[in-house]
């Protein structure tokens, strides 16, 4: 029974990477529809509010979806290698090479870092998001690996 439950550990993608990557996007397509649908002859003071309010909306959610969203990577653990990937393309980050693990943090996406000693193609921080409700056992895992000595 132990097993299984490690085995399970060895996959850290979260079923809701795809939905957290891309809804963003979605919603700032269907945004714009809107703003251009209703887009006057003449240009109106309630027209420029709708503006304004359009804009500010783009700046905020372009922070947070940049911020949030596109560091999130799924990761496989295969022996002593990390496999990392965006969607596109896919890296293997040897564990030595990993520095510490840190997380899960206080959001509630539960993002779990792996800090490396070198620059990656994906730069010196990997940040998961595993399972709803598996990031401590995640983290905890990650880090017994990383810590044991090869």
């Amino acid at each position: 029974m132990e097993r299984k439950w490690i085995v399970n550990l060895t996959n850290f993608r979260a079923g809701l990477l795809f939905f957290f990557k891309f809804v963003p996007i979605a919603a700032f397509v269907f945004f714009v529809l809107g703003v251009v649908k209703d887009w006057p002859d003449q240009i109106t003071r309630p027209f420029v509010l709708k503006l304004l309010f359009f804009l500010v909306f783009v700046v905020a959610f372009g922070f947070v979806a940049i911020r949030f969203a596109l560091p999130l990577k799924t990761a496989r653990l295969l022996g002593n290698t990390l496999i990392v990937g965006n969607f596109l393309t896919k890296i293997e980050v040897p564990l030595q090479n990993i520095e510490f693990v840190d997380g899960p943090d206080g959001t509630s996406l539960q993002r779990i870092t792996n800090h490396l000693d070198h620059e990656s193609r994906f730069g010196n921080r990997i940040v998961i998001v595993p399972g709803f409700l598996r990031a401590t056992s995640v983290a905890n895992y990650l880090r017994g690996v990383v810590d044991k000595p090869t």
